[in-house]
C-alpha cells in the first residue's frame, strides 16, 4: 500500500473526528498498544489533532506493566493490535475505570467497549465536516512516554508540542535529511527514538516505508533501497556477525573478507586524517570493493548515505568495519526526558566510539561530580504525577557518552530546562563548546559516567506528493 502524506493527514483528521465524537476531551490520553505499522502513525497524528495526549505500551509488556502505564496515564482510549492484547485489557478492566473505548486494529471483534478500527473510521467520516477541533499551544502536552523502568517503576515523561518541535528543528538544522530521501522505519514507535522519526518523516517530507517485522528487514532493504536508516547496535552487530559467519565456511572467503576489511579501514583512516592514500593501497581498495565491499553495501540496498545508531553503545570496531565498507555509521545519544536525540555525529566528522556533537539548540556541560547536563527546549516539562522528581540513570548505563562538541548553542536560552545525564564507558566528540564543571541548580535528569571513562570536554513543511508505504 502506498499513500501520500496528504492521504495520511486526511486519515489522521478522520480518526481525530471520531475520537472527539466518542467523547475524547482536550488533554485526555490515547494509548497505542501495537507494533510498528502504518496505522500507528495516523492514530498517533489523529490523537494529536483531537487535542489528546498520546501514550504507548510496548506490545510485549507484561500485564502488570500494562496496568501501571494505562492507570498512571489515566488512559481514556486504547488502540490495541491483537486479540491477546484485547483479552489482557479485558482482564484489567476493573483496574482501569477511566478506560471507556478500546479500538481493535485487526477488527476481529466488537461489542461492549470494543470498536473495530473500520467502525471508528466510518464514524469519523460521517462527522468530519462538522466536528470542531481543539486549538493547541506549544505548552500543551503532546505525549506521555514511559521510561524503561530499569531503575525502578516506569515513569511518565511529559513532552509538550514545543519539546517535539524543538527536537525536529534541531535535526533539520543538521541538514542530514531531505525530501528526496527514502527510509525504512522498523524501530518501535512506542520508544522516543521511533516517535521522533515518525514526526521527522512528516517534517522533512521524505518517503518512508513502514514495517516493524524484524524477520523482513533483509528483504525490505533489498526492495526499499533506503538512502538512510536508523537502527540500534544489536541489529548492526547481528549483520556484522552474519557476514563473518558466512565467510567462516570457506578459508578462502574468510581470508578475503579479513583482507578487504583491513584494506578498507586503513584507507578510511588515512582519508579521515587527511593523509595521502598510497597508490598501491588505492588499487587494493578498488579490488576489495569490487570483490567484497560492494556486496556488503548491496545487502542494504546499495544506496545508503548513512546509518544512524542509538539507544545503546556500538563497538567502535564494528562501526569502523561498516565505514570501511562505505556505510557511514552516525552514532548519537539521547534520552526520553530530552525528547529523544541530544547529540549526533555528522557526515565527514565521524569520531568512532563517540556520540558526536550536541544538536543545534542544545547546550552540554559537565558537573563537578561527572554528570552531564543537557539544556534544550526539547527537555521534558516534568514527570507525570511527580513534578519534583529528577531523572536518574543507573551508574552502569552504557548507552550514551559524555558529549563533547565543537558546535555553539543555537536557540537555547537561560530559561531552557536542563536534563542531567551521566553515562559510562563512552565518550563524545571534541569541543570548544561551553562544557563546564559548575554545579547547576536546574531540575535535571541524572546519571553518572565512571571515573575511568575517557572524557574530553568539549553539543511541517512537506511535499504532499511524498508518501508513506506500509508493508
Amino acid at each position: 500500500m502506498s499513500e501520500t502524506w496528504a492521504d495520511t493527514g486526511r486519515r489522521a483528521r478522520v480518526f481525530a473526528a471520531a475520537l472527539i465524537d466518542l467523547g475524547l476531551q482536550h488533554g485526555e490520553r490515547v494509548a497505542i498498544m501495537s507494533g510498528t505499522r502504518y496505522e500507528w502513525l495516523w492514530c498517533d497524528y489523529g490523537a494529536i489533532c483531537a487535542g489528546g495526549v498520546r501514550t504507548s505500551v510496548y506490545p510485549s509488556s507484561l500485564p502488570a506493566d500494562v496496568e501501571h502505564i494505562l492507570s498512571d496515564a489515566s488512559a481514556r482510549v486504547v488502540v490495541a493490535e491483537s486479540a491477546a492484547q484485547i483479552d489482557a485489557l479485558r482482564d484489567l478492566r476493573s483496574a482501569l475505570p477511566e478506560l471507556t473505548v478500546v479500538i481493535s486494529l485487526d477488527g476481529s471483534r466488537e461489542g461492549d467497549w470494543l470498536v473495530p478500527l473500520e467502525g471508528v473510521v466510518s464514524r469519523g467520516e460521517s462527522v468530519l465536516a462538522v466536528q470542531p477541533y481543539e486549538a493547541l499551544t506549544g505548552d500543551d502536552i503532546a505525549a506521555i512516554l514511559y521510561t524503561s523502568g530499569t531503575t525502578g517503576r516506569a515513569k511518565g515523561v511529559l513532552l509538550t508540542h514545543r519539546s517535539w518541535n524543538a527536537t525536529l528543528e534541531s535535526l533539520i538544522a543538521v541538514d542530514l535529511l531531505h525530501e528526496d530521501d527514502v527510509t525504512l522505519l522498523w524501530l518501535p514507535l512506542a520508544h522516543a527514538f521511533g516517535k521522533a522519526l515518525s514526526l521527522m518523516a512528516v517534517r522533512a517530507g521524505y518517503l518512508t516505508y513502514i514495517d516493524g517485522n524484524l524477520d523482513r528487514i533483509a528483504s525490505n532493504l533489498d526492495e526499499v533501497k533506503p538512502t538512510f536508516m536508523c537502527s540500534v547496535p544489536r541489529i548492526l552487530e547481528k549483520i556484522h556477525a552474519r557476514v563473518k559467519t558466512g565467510a567462516e565456511a570457506s578459508p578462502v572467503k574468510r581470508r578475503l573478507l579479513d583482507w578487504a576489511a583491513s584494506v578498507a579501514m586503513t584507507t578510511q583512516e588515512l582519508e579521515t586524517t587527511g593523509e595521502r592514500v598510497p597508490r598501491k593501497l588505492g588499487v587494493q581498495t578498488k579490488v576489495a570493493d569490487a570483490l567484497v565491499l560492494k556486496k556488503i553495501r548491496g545487502a542494504f540496498g546499495g544506496r545508503l548515505r548513512f546509518l544512524s545508531s542509538g539507544s545503546g553503545a556500538l563497538d567502535p570496531a564494528i562501526a569502523k568495519w561498516f565505514g570501511g565498507a562505505g556505510i557511514t555509521v552516525l552514532e548519537g545519544c539521547g534520552l526520553t526526558e530530552a525528547g529523544s536525540t541530544t547529540s549526533l555525529n555528522r557526515i565527514g566528522e565521524v569520531e568512532y566510539g563517540t556520540v558526536g556533537k550536541p544538536l543545534p539548540g542544545t547546550e552540554v556541560a559537565f558537573d563537578t561530580d561527572g554528570e552531564i547536563l543537557v539544556r534544550s527546549a526539547s527537555v521534558m516539562k516534568e514527570y507525570h504525577g511527580n513534578p519534583e522528581a529528577r531523572p536518574r540513570r543507573s551508574p552502569t548505563t552504557v548507552g550514551c557518552a559524555p558529549v563533547k562538541s565543537a558546535c555553539s548553542p543555537i536557540g537555547a536560552t537561560s530559561a531552557s530546562p536542563i536534563a542531567r545525564r551521566t553515562c559510562s564507558r563512552r565518550r563524545t566528540a571534541s569541543t570548544s563548546h561551553r562544557a563546564s564543571s559548575r554545579r547547576a541548580s536546574w531540575p535535571c535528569a541524572r546519571t553518572r559516567h565512571s571515573s575511568s571513562s575517557s572524557v574530553r570536554a568539549a553539543g511541517s513543511s512537506s511535499d504532499s506528493s511524498r508518501s508513506t508505504r506500509s508493508r
